[in-house]
């Protein structure tokens, strides 16, 4: 479940004239300022990102995706596969607005802590500690944004990094 959202950065006009004054270096420039804004973005979306384990937290990454004379386009993300689920939201709460069901069972079933029994003896001894859940269906996990919040909050100082970098 990949998500991508495009956001155009507001107000570049004030920047062409930057950009000219630079020259030949002004593409180099403008690399490394945007470089310098997902970098912050990434930073903001670590210190806000929910944390259980710190996996998820650890792999926010930012890296330009394309850079040439008249464009640069950037990317801030996690490469971990529940990501947006936790951005987003999953069953009522998700895209979908659906329960999660089991697909191929009669119930659902998971440990609410500590790790997932592999064999029957296993769920039983879950079971028997009170952390083994079984359920027809479950209502999902709320969405907890933390990567478009860093990146909107953080919109308004995109033209003042990018100047910067240009003068």
């Amino acid at each position: 479940m990949a998500q991508t959202i495009t956001i155009e950065a507001p107000n570049l006009d004030a920047l062409k004239a930057d950009f000219e004054k630079a020259g030949k270096e002004a593409p180099s420039r403008l690399k490394f300022g945007l470089t310098q804004f997902l970098s912050m973005v990434a930073d903001v979306a670590r210190t806000s990102c929910p944390v259980k384990t710190g996996h998820l937290q650890s792999s926010i990454t930012h890296e330009i995706t394309k850079a040439t004379n008249t464009e640069v386009e950037g990317r801030v993300g996690s490469n971990v596969e529940y990501a947006p689920y936790v951005e987003l939201g999953t069953g009522i709460y998700g895209p979908n607005k659906t329960p999660i069901r089991p697909k191929t069972k009669k119930v659902l079933a998971w440990v609410s802590r500590g790790p997932r029994p592999t064999t029957p003896a296993g769920w039983k001894q879950a079971s028997a500690e009170g952390r083994a859940v079984f359920a027809k269906e479950t209502r999902g996990q709320k969405p907890k944004p933390f990567l478009l919040p860093a990146f909107i909050n953080n919109l308004g100082k995109l033209v003042e990094v990018l100047k910067k970098a240009l003068s």
